[in-house]
């Protein structure tokens, strides 16, 4: 028989017969054991129903047949949708009438803003984050520049922000720039719930991660600019300053301020406690007052700026710092141990900008006379400042802060979460831990409690100063609003946390009233959960466990607040809906408040009446026991629980104590007068989440002048012509059950020596002239500690306050010549004042 080779598609048809033949009996061999399997499976299936309960057993009837039935697949839950939207405001509203909300307070307002196309609704107790402040979505249109031609209300708040497109800003002053200034940047996270979409967190800048950079060409001291050359172009550089922190303050045209700015807008002002104008490592940096060739500042002074070869480095192990050419600034250099010496860096100042710094820059763009410039709220130079190991203060700055939120599982969508959380910053002391926590917030009183959550070391490598915390497993929830970073220096024990309760309150303020040693910070980021199935429904924001959302943070804190500000409640209308679960932390924390699903209360339901004794105002003695009362009822009239707070005035002298079997009562030891106390009871209704507060005002009467008793005043005579003069002092004030003098106590010295010199008279000859001279121009502030400057306290007395200088007095009539004082003088803050002096013996002399 004759073959075929005829080819198709590569192979012959004689092949492809075979390959089909064989293909069939392939087929055939896997469907017979397809069909064995199959009637395996039904036979197991049948025996098992066979054995099963009530079964006849092995040969009885069988019931039942077949491979089980596949489960059902559930249909996944509807839930909330989280977004996550940055664009550039086209609209903001103020919502004035209540249509959307009912606010407590106008402050707490809510409203809404247009971003991309999209309405989202801002809800009534928003509070929101600017670059460097903390503002109320209302406060956003209160405190919006008046001169920018924004319509007023009739309440005459702006019902403009004068940050949206829409917006109908005018700048008059302006021969450069015509138009409204560009729209600010929003970053707006929420869910949306029932087609709305409703916020939770917001924040808002001019762009922000618009970042200038460039060096600094030439200081304006007398407008505070600084002139960035940014490659052939001058930019102008303002720091946002409304108090003066870091410079000259700034403000509104009919303000006190130093600096008079059109359009100034305090919403983009600096952080006035945690440095954000600052070099590298967090040291906090100023731009002098004065020009430094005619007038040192000393709250900026030119010493804190050394030139080389003065440019310290840190102690071994670390190696030391390359110098620039001689007489050039130092980049990179220690602060030495602080001192009074003159013409030193003194690391408990703010250290001045310079031409040739290298720095970047953070604000608005805004326009005045002159053209354009920078509004900064942030200003960094790379300069490498520390400060003497283990002395204070030091600084610290926050860069990086990320929190998980850990949700919980939702019914049938899998949802990956986190609780992990990442904190970056920088120390000036290196050789100290520093110690990070969260910030928790009290929703009824707005106390603050410090969580500690880790610790980091800056040492290095490879960069000296810098930490992290990045953790890969711990306890970190719930995520918090806020967060601090502190410096173990700030507690002088390297061994254990310290955190800012734990310092010592005079080391605690620096540098022209900042906080050292740590840095307060907002959160900018936190993270949400994600779907762990794509094509999955999107999962929900879980905005419901951050307890500052959920259960509101207290009493008001911002700009407008005042001292009794209104207590910032949940959100309303609330960013969560079912299936979406109530916290855990609800119950303790807030148990007053909707929980997820409930409608929200609204501010027409009945606040709980608060019924004070003393009524309002009362007048005590100082340093007496102070006995406050209240009672509260809710709507039903049943009675709830008081809580007080001191919200204004002076400190009490002793810590506030809730007397036994009496929770609505307080009592504490008064401070020294004249002084006032403003005390606040608070009520929350379990029933509406509603609270209501009441306020005391107590007066503290004048304190009788104390006595002071000069125990020593010792001028010795030293070598090199330099005399040493120590002086111990007691008051008759008693101390406190620490040892301690009341707050606000200060005593103070001055020495005083008579002169006598020969000068010419007007008519010729010479004539005898008697001049004072003086210690100082002020008096100088005594130190009280346990042993004075002769080694013991004088009487066996444990603590005493203490004195003591060198070179005291220099005689005018011989340069270089110090002598002994004819009397000292010692007076106190309470009203006392004592005297000593050679001539009856109160001054020895060595």
């Amino acid at each position: 028989m004759k073959k075929i080779s005829t080819t198709i598609n590569g192979h012959t048809k004689q092949a492809r017969s075979q390959s089909l033949q064989t293909q069939d009996r392939v087929l055939f061999i896997y469907a017979l054991a397809m069909l064995l399997v199959y009637l395996t499976a039904a036979w197991s299936s049948n025996a098992f129903a066979a054995k099963g309960p009530g079964a006849a057993g092995v040969g009885g009837a069988v019931r039942g047949g077949g491979v089980f039935a596949p489960t059902p697949l559930l249909t996944a839950p509807i839930v909330p949708p989280q977004f996550d939207i940055t664009g550039f405001i086209q609209e903001a509203t103020l919502d004035s009438n209540s249509s959307i909300c009912q606010a407590s307070d106008v402050r707490l307002q809510g409203g809404t803003v247009k971003v991309n196309g999209i309405t989202v609704i801002i809800p009534c107790n928003t509070i929101l984050q600017m670059p460097a402040a903390t503002l109320t979505w209302q406060e956003l249109f209160s405190l919006a520049p008046r001169d920018m031609g924004l319509p007023l209300g009739d309440n005459g708040i702006p019902t403009q922000t004068g940050m949206a497109q829409k917006d109908t800003v005018s700048i008059p002053f302006s021969s450069t720039h015509n138009g409204p200034l560009p729209s600010y940047e929003i970053h707006v996270v929420g869910n949306v719930v029932n087609g709305q979409y409703i916020a939770g967190l917001v924040f808002i800048s001019q762009q922000a991660l618009n970042l200038g950079s460039g060096i600094i060409s030439a200081i304006d001291y007398n407008n505070g600019e600084l002139l960035v050359d940014t490659k052939g172009s001058i930019a102008r550089v303002r720091i946002n300053d409304p108090i003066g922190r870091y410079g000259l303050s700034h403000g509104t045209l009919d303000s006190n301020a130093d600096l008079k700015e059109p359009a100034y807008d305090v919403r983009f002002s600096i952080d006035e406690d945690s440095p954000t104008i600052h070099a590298a490592t967090g040291y906090p940096m100023c731009i002098p007052r004065y020009d430094p060739a005619s007038n040192d500042d000393t709250l900026c002074p030119q010493a804190n700026r050394p030139r080389s070869p003065n440019c310290l480095s840190l102690p071994a192990p670390y190696p030391a710092f390359t110098l620039p050419a001689r007489g050039q600034f130092c980049t990179s250099f220690m602060m030495p141990v602080p001192s009074d010496v003159p013409n030193r860096p003194d690391a408990r100042q703010q250290m001045p900008f310079e031409v040739g710094d290298n720095v970047d820059f953070l604000g608005t763009l805004k326009y005045d006379t002159n053209g354009a410039y920078i509004s900064a709220h942030t200003i960094a130079a790379n300069l490498g400042v520390y400060t003497s190991p283990g002395s204070i203060p030091a600084y610290i700055g926050l860069e990086v802060l990320l929190q998980g939120t850990s949700p919980q599982p939702l019914p049938n969508l899998p949802q990956e979460g986190t609780s992990r959380i990442k904190v970056e910053g920088f120390s000036t002391d290196p050789f100290n831990l520093v110690d990070i926590y969260a910030i928790d917030v009290d929703p009824r009183t707005g106390d603050e409690t410090e969580r500690w959550l880790g610790t980091a070391n800056p040492s290095g490598p490879p960069v000296i100063g810098r930490f992290r915390f990045l953790p890969n497993s711990g306890a970190f929830l719930p995520a918090t609003r806020e967060a601090r970073v502190v410096s173990r220096t700030m507690c002088g024990n390297p061994t254990s946390p310290c955190s800012l309760a734990d310092v010592y309150e005079p080391n605690a303020i620096a540098a022209n009233g900042i906080i050292a040693g740590q840095y307060h910070a907002p959160n900018f980021e936190f993270i949400f959960a994600e779907a762990l199935t794509l094509g999955d429904a999107v999962v929900p924001a879980n905005l419901q466990d951050l307890a500052f959302l959920y259960c509101g943070s207290g009493p008001l804190g911002t700009p407008t607040a005042g001292n009794n500000g209104p207590i910032v409640g949940q959100l309303d209308p609330a960013p969560w809906a079912p299936p979406m679960p109530t916290p855990a932390f609800a119950a303790s924390l807030c148990a007053g408040a909707p929980v997820v699903g409930a409608a929200a209360v609204t501010a027409q339901a009945a606040p709980p009446v608060i019924t004070l004794f003393p009524s309002a105002a009362m007048t005590v003695n100082s340093a007496s026991s102070v006995f406050l009362s209240a009672t509260a009822t809710d709507a039903s009239g049943m009675p709830i629980g008081i809580n007080w707070v001191q919200s204004a005035g002076t400190a009490a002298q002793s810590p506030l104590v809730i007397p036994p079997n009496q929770p609505n009562a307080l009592t504490f030891k008064a401070p020294f007068g004249p002084a006032q106390m403003v005390f606040t009871a608070s009520a929350t209704s379990p029933s509406t989440g509603l609270t209501s507060n009441a306020e005391v005002v107590i007066d503290v009467s004048r304190q009788p002048a104390d006595a002071i008793s000069i125990n020593s005043a010792v001028w010795t005579n030293s070598i090199q012509n330099r005399g040493i003069l120590n002086v111990t002092a007691t008051s008759n004030v008693p101390l406190d059950e620490n040892g301690m003098p009341p707050p606000g106590m200060q005593l103070f010295v001055q020495a005083t020596a008579n002169v006598s010199r020969f000068v010419t008279a007007p008519g010729g000859g010479l004539t005898v002239q008697n001049s004072a001279v003086q210690l100082a121009a002020t008096p100088l502030p005594m130190f009280f500690a346990d042993t004075g400057p002769l080694g013991t306290c004088p009487g066996g007395t444990p603590r005493c306050w203490q004195f003591t200088t060198r070179g005291a007095l220099v005689d005018p009539s011989a340069a270089g010549i110090f002598i002994a004082p004819d009397d000292v003088t010692v007076t106190s803050s309470f009203g006392g004042t004592a005297t000593a002096t050679q001539s009856n013996g109160g001054i020895t002399l060595k």
